[in-house]
């Protein structure tokens, strides 16, 4: 594992005067310092019990599972006083096996909410891909597991409400439509981003056939609703 810890003080000592630069390396450190002990407990749990492997991780085998479950079971206590559990424990395993599969620039950047949303995708290019249109938009880990749950394609069904406006659908009002659309607009520009940098080269005429019409009834849509709004 090639994480390596930093040095608080000499980090600090080469820092800019302004007060605000040392506040920023500070601040970077104590969230680096925090990224290694997680990577680590989950590179520690992949190790034992799944012999560090994503694919013996992720087989969910019964024998693996039920050894990791009798440690979490077993050792509730003692994993409390570390701050422990075995969601806490699944998610470290899941930022790590992420982690250890992204560039660089990336593994500075991103805080381990957004490894352990990206560990929803499961296919590595999509992957790299939200992972740098998460430190390229500055997005927040909300906007990241938006965008991962479109590239899933398993949008959730929508909340609940019982202040329905006139014309929407049922449980659902205008404000809650809108509020809904603008929370949606990270996850289409990573889509669309994501599919551009992929190219569209290998598409079969079928897919290209779906893609158009896709993107022609999304663009109806909006032209009727901006003829709502406009009018």
């Amino acid at each position: 594992m090639s994480l390596q810890p930093h040095t608080l003080i000499a980090v600090v000592a080469e820092a800019p005067a302004p007060y605000a630069e040392v506040l920023r390396r500070i601040d970077q450190l104590t969230r680096a310092h925090g990224m290694v002990y997680d990577l680590s407990i989950g590179a520690l749990i992949l190790e034992y019990f799944f012999g560090g492997s994503a694919s013996e991780y992720y087989s969910r085998d019964r024998c693996k599972e039920t050894a990791f479950a009798d440690f979490v079971s077993t050792c509730r206590e003692a994993l409390a006083t570390h701050g422990q559990s075995e969601t806490r424990l699944r998610n470290c395993v899941r930022a790590y096996l992420v982690y250890r599969t992204l560039p660089s620039q990336a593994k500075e950047a991103l805080l381990f909410s957004h490894l352990v949303e990206l560990a929803r995708c499961r296919d590595p290019g999509i992957r790299a891909r939200l992972a740098t249109a998460t430190i390229e938009c500055d997005w927040t880990v909300t906007q990241l597991r938006d965008a991962v749950t479109l590239a899933r394609g398993d949008l959730p069904p929508e909340p609940a409400n019982g202040d329905a406006g006139q014309g929407a659908p049922v449980g659902l009002s205008p404000a809650r439509l809108v509020t809904r659309g603008e929370k949606l607009v990270p996850a289409i520009q990573a889509w669309a981003r994501a599919l551009g940098q992929a190219g569209t080269g290998t598409l079969t005429a079928r897919q290209r056939e779906r893609l158009r019409a896709a993107i022609a009834a999304v663009e109806g849509q909006l032209a009727t609703l901006r003829a709502h709004i406009d009018g």
